[in-house]
Formats: structure tokens, C-alpha cells, sequence
């Protein structure tokens, strides 16, 4: 009965089925790296996808934000780590994240749309 327990709890758990319960973090020699040794901002901005996809909000947003720090400049980008943020609950840093987008592209309506959500929903979040 005890060996017959163990290996249900195994095969609930999925151990020994080839299944890994948490995402996988690439050995560091298969990062691609610049010419100084820090990660591609390509594939910094890759893994946040990968992360968001995963629900993983919070180390998506960490990897916008080095791929962002690493010279990305893609509004897809800043876009992505805004949604992050939110579905985080992170009202203030995506606040934070949407006000500096706007000290550059002033004239985007849509960008200060967001802006006043954003900051309607952190009302609401933290009365």
C-alpha cells in the first residue's frame, strides 16, 4: 500500500513524466550576450513575452524593464511592460512608466487615455 501511494503521489506531482512544473531559466552560456557580456536586449525582451505568456507579471516586468535599460527602444515594448505592471496590480509603477513615455511623445493621445485609466484604477486600488 506505501509503495502504491508513493507512486500515485508521483505521478499526481508529475515527477519522472518529463514535466517540469516551473519555467525554465536558460543556462547562462545559451544567453546571447553583446560585445561587454550583458544579455541582447532582444532576447531580454523575448523572455518578459515568454513570462507574460506564462503569468508571470513581475519577472516579465523585470525583464522589460533591463531590455528597456539595454537601449530597446520599441513602443511595444514599453507597451508590454505598462500591461505587465497592471496585471501585477502595480498601479504607481506603471504610472511611473506611462508619465516618462509622455516627457517624450507628448502628442500621443492614446498614451494619456491610458495615463487616466491607469490612474483611476490606482484610485480605486488604493482609496
Amino acid at each position: 500500500m506505501g509503495r502504491m501511494a508513493g507512486i500515485m503521489v508521483a505521478l499526481l506531482l508529475g515527477i519522472g513524466c518529463g514535466r517540469d512544473l516551473k519555467p525554465q531559466t536558460p543556462a547562462p552560456s545559451s544567453i546571447p550576450m553583446d560585445r561587454i557580456g550583458h544579455p541582447r536586449p532582444e532576447w531580454l525582451a523575448r523572455q518578459g513575452e515568454v513570462l507574460m505568456t506564462d503569468g508571470d507579471f513581475i519577472r516579465a516586468a523585470q525583464y522589460f524593464e533591463a531590455a528597456l535599460d539595454e537601449g530597446v527602444e520599441d513602443r511595444k515594448i514599453i507597451a508590454l511592460l505598462i500591461r505587465s505592471y497592471i496585471k501585477a496590480g502595480r498601479y504607481t509603477d506603471a504610472e511611473r512608466r506611462m508619465q516618462e513615455y509622455l516627457e517624450d511623445h507628448e502628442d500621443d493621445a492614446a498614451a494619456r487615455k491610458l495615463l487616466d485609466t491607469i490612474q483611476k484604477a490606482s484610485a480605486l486600488s488604493y482609496p
